[in-house]
């Protein structure tokens, strides 16, 4: 898909979107994707590092800061 430059982006689930983290909040990211609105990644959505696929804890929450900070960039795929 081509997208227009001076238009917003709306995303469709399945899209493949490059963003930056724009702020960190309770338990999810805010992602600016380029669009009328941003994009939520939240801390349940993610892998951990180690890979264990278990539920993620206050501990997770508290270093949100080591996955992603604010100003990284990252690719993701809209659901």
């Amino acid at each position: 898909m081509v997208n227009p430059i001076r238009a917003k982006y709306f995303g469709h689930v399945g899209d493949i979107v490059v963003g930056r983290i724009a702020e960190i909040s309770n338990r999810r990211w805010l992602v600016d994707i380029g669009s009328h609105s941003y994009g939520y990644l939240n801390l349940n959505s993610i892998n951990l590092p180690s890979g264990a696929q278990r539920r993620k804890t206050e501990e997770d929450e508290l270093n949100m800061r080591t996955y992603f900070d604010e100003n990284d960039i990252i690719v993701a795929e809209i659901q």
